[in-house]
């Protein structure tokens, strides 16, 4: 989820448009006292690298992460993940502010010389009993209340 097109291209675009994925869960280690879960795959994300358009939006990923579950508390005490690939994308908006009109991209000179660019996210469980954890990824970190929280929390 966190490995949308929107996030690697910065614009507003469709959510979870996914080219390929894989993913392997392993068990690392085990005891009475819990296991740790190695997770391995990737991710390939959005559109495919076009050199000559600005338009398409996406990233491919390596993904490495660990998962660490407590016996005792019968919960996931941990989880890390990182993914680190290329991404590519354009900035852009609609042109009259509503969603609805056509799509004026723009791409900063640097972006279009370095197209696709280098892309790394870390993600880690966290506790949910701070504010800002509850604020899902993407644009709701930028000053957008409301984006999307079911697609992200999932509905009750």
């Amino acid at each position: 989820y966190y490995m949308l097109p929107e996030l690697v291209g910065w614009n507003n675009r469709p959510y979870g448009e996914t080219r390929a994925a894989e993913f392997t869960l392993t068990v690392d280690d085990a005891s009475d006292a819990g296991f740790r879960l190695r997770l391995e795959g990737f991710a390939r994300k959005g559109q495919v690298f076009d050199a000559k358009s600005l338009e398409p939006m996406g990233g491919d990923f390596r993904l490495l992460g660990y998962l660490h579950f407590d016996a005792r508390k019968k919960k996931f005490e941990r989880f890390d993940l990182v993914a680190l690939g290329k991404g590519w994308g354009s900035g852009g908006e609609p042109c009259n502010g509503a969603g609805t009109g056509k799509h004026v991209a723009y791409v900063p000179v640097y972006e279009r010389e370095l197209r696709p660019y280098g892309v790394g996210i870390a993600c880690e469980l966290v506790s949910g009993e701070r504010q800002v954890d509850r604020i899902p990824p993407g644009p709701g970190h930028n000053g957008y209340p409301g984006w999307a929280p079911e697609v992200y929390f999932g509905k009750q």
